[in-house]
């Protein structure tokens, strides 16, 4: 899982659960004082799947179920 964030003060503290997934992620964060986006990448680089954490929001799902089964980031 990678996160674009624009400052230091956007992401404090974030969990990223269950682990493995089978239907969705969820991404929790503390509360981010900008928009984030939320990327999965695959073992070659590619991103999958991109997800927005909206300023002042504290959680984001990104559905898996019709991801392959592998290894993501």
């Amino acid at each position: 899982m990678w996160f674009e964030k624009n400052s230091a003060n956007s992401i404090q503290l974030t969990y990223i659960y269950p682990n493995p997934a089978q239907d969705c992620i969820a991404i929790q964060t503390q509360m981010n004082t900008e928009n984030i986006t939320a990327e999965l990448i695959d073992t070659l680089g590619k991103v999958i799947k991109s997800s927005q954490i909206l300023q002042g929001s504290t959680l984001s799902i990104i559905e898996t179920d019709t991801l392959y089964n592998g290894i993501y980031f």
